[in-house]
Protein backbone atom coordinates (compact mmCIF):
# COMPACT_ATOMS: atom_id res chain seq x y z
CA UNK A 1 0.00 0.00 0.00
CA UNK A 2 2.71 2.44 0.97
CA UNK A 3 5.69 3.33 -1.18
CA UNK A 4 8.95 1.56 -0.50
CA UNK A 5 11.83 3.87 0.45
CA UNK A 6 14.47 4.28 -2.22
CA UNK A 7 18.04 3.39 -1.38
CA UNK A 8 19.31 6.08 -3.74
CA UNK A 9 21.30 4.00 -6.21
CA UNK A 10 19.72 1.88 -8.89
CA UNK A 11 21.31 -1.47 -9.76
CA UNK A 12 21.07 -0.57 -13.43
CA UNK A 13 23.20 2.56 -12.96
CA UNK A 14 26.08 1.10 -10.98
CA UNK A 15 27.87 -2.00 -12.26
CA UNK A 16 28.58 -4.57 -9.62
CA UNK A 17 32.02 -5.97 -8.97
CA UNK A 18 30.96 -9.29 -10.55
CA UNK A 19 30.02 -7.55 -13.79
CA UNK A 20 33.34 -5.70 -13.89
CA UNK A 21 35.27 -8.94 -13.30
CA UNK A 22 33.23 -10.68 -15.99
CA UNK A 23 33.94 -7.90 -18.52
CA UNK A 24 37.65 -7.99 -17.73
CA UNK A 25 37.67 -11.76 -18.15
CA UNK A 26 35.99 -11.45 -21.56
CA UNK A 27 38.47 -8.79 -22.64
CA UNK A 28 41.41 -10.94 -21.51
CA UNK A 29 40.03 -13.91 -23.46
CA UNK A 30 39.54 -11.79 -26.58
CA UNK A 31 43.10 -10.50 -26.34
CA UNK A 32 44.45 -14.04 -25.91
CA UNK A 33 42.66 -15.05 -29.14
CA UNK A 34 44.12 -11.96 -30.83
CA UNK A 35 47.64 -13.26 -30.14
CA UNK A 36 46.97 -16.20 -32.48
CA UNK A 37 45.72 -14.13 -35.41
CA UNK A 38 48.03 -13.97 -38.39
CA UNK A 39 46.30 -10.98 -40.01
CA UNK A 40 46.38 -8.51 -37.16
CA UNK A 41 46.15 -5.56 -39.54
CA UNK A 42 42.81 -6.81 -40.88
CA UNK A 43 41.54 -7.21 -37.32
CA UNK A 44 42.73 -3.69 -36.52
CA UNK A 45 40.84 -2.27 -39.51
CA UNK A 46 37.59 -3.93 -38.50
CA UNK A 47 38.07 -3.16 -34.82
CA UNK A 48 38.57 0.55 -35.53
CA UNK A 49 35.53 0.62 -37.80
CA UNK A 50 33.25 -1.06 -35.26
CA UNK A 51 34.77 0.86 -32.35
CA UNK A 52 33.81 4.14 -33.98
CA UNK A 53 30.28 2.83 -34.60
CA UNK A 54 30.00 1.65 -30.99
CA UNK A 55 31.21 4.96 -29.58
CA UNK A 56 28.88 7.01 -31.77
CA UNK A 57 25.85 4.80 -31.21
CA UNK A 58 23.22 6.19 -28.84
CA UNK A 59 22.46 2.64 -27.63
CA UNK A 60 25.88 1.73 -26.30
CA UNK A 61 26.18 -1.79 -24.97
CA UNK A 62 29.84 -1.48 -23.92
CA UNK A 63 31.20 1.22 -21.64
CA UNK A 64 33.97 3.55 -22.67
CA UNK A 65 36.04 2.16 -19.79
CA UNK A 66 35.79 -1.35 -21.26
CA UNK A 67 36.91 0.00 -24.63
CA UNK A 68 39.88 1.72 -22.99
CA UNK A 69 40.87 -1.51 -21.25
CA UNK A 70 40.65 -3.46 -24.51
CA UNK A 71 42.73 -0.90 -26.37
CA UNK A 72 45.40 -0.80 -23.65
CA UNK A 73 45.66 -4.59 -23.66
CA UNK A 74 45.98 -4.61 -27.46
CA UNK A 75 48.66 -1.93 -27.23
CA UNK A 76 50.58 -4.06 -24.72
CA UNK A 77 50.70 -6.85 -27.30
CA UNK A 78 51.93 -4.45 -30.00
CA UNK A 79 54.40 -2.95 -27.47
CA UNK A 80 53.24 0.59 -28.28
Amino acid sequence: MGMQPSIGISKTNVPTQAIIISKNKCITQAVSVFRYLTDKDIFETYYRQYLSKRLLSPNRMVSEESERIMISKLKSIYHC
